[in-house]
């Protein structure tokens, strides 16, 4: 189902990139507009002077929950990342555009991913076991 305004969304690849425009994007950028991203081929393609500056926001790990607010003919959306605080650009979340193609409803996505977004007390969610609790001491 294609995103839709006003609805959630999750991010269906490891890692999409949240974009001020459609229009900031660079022909280097193109790995990481792929629908399965190449965000290793993207970075490893640039030099010192093309890398990311004003054009990327954050980026956005598989899972993470977004609101769409906007939707274009072109492929674009432009989300609200849930996840992603940002009180002096808006109260929910970090707002920018990703590609459509890097979102799915909530509903199709795999339950056993970890989310991203859950940081209890021991940080952010991790795939595998963390680390063994040590032996308590003797008295």
């Amino acid at each position: 189902m294609a995103p839709q305004p006003g609805r959630r969304a999750v991010v269906r690849v490891p890692v999409a990139t949240l974009w001020t425009a459609p229009e900031a994007v660079r022909p280097i950028d193109c790995p990481a507009l792929a629908g399965s991203p190449d965000v290793a081929a993207w970075i490893a393609g640039m030099d010192r002077d093309q890398l990311v500056g004003d054009c990327v926001l954050t980026q956005l790990l598989l899972g993470e929950p977004v609101r769409v607010t906007e939707t274009r003919p072109d492929g674009w959306v432009r989300v609200v990342a849930l996840g992603q605080p940002a009180a002096k650009l808006g109260a929910d979340g970090y707002p920018g555009w990703l590609r459509a193609a890097h979102l799915a409803d909530p509903a199709d996505a795999d339950p056993s991913s970890p989310d991203p977004t859950d940081v209890g007390p021991a940080g952010p969610a991790l795939s595998g076991p963390g680390p063994a609790a040590p032996a308590p001491a003797d008295a």
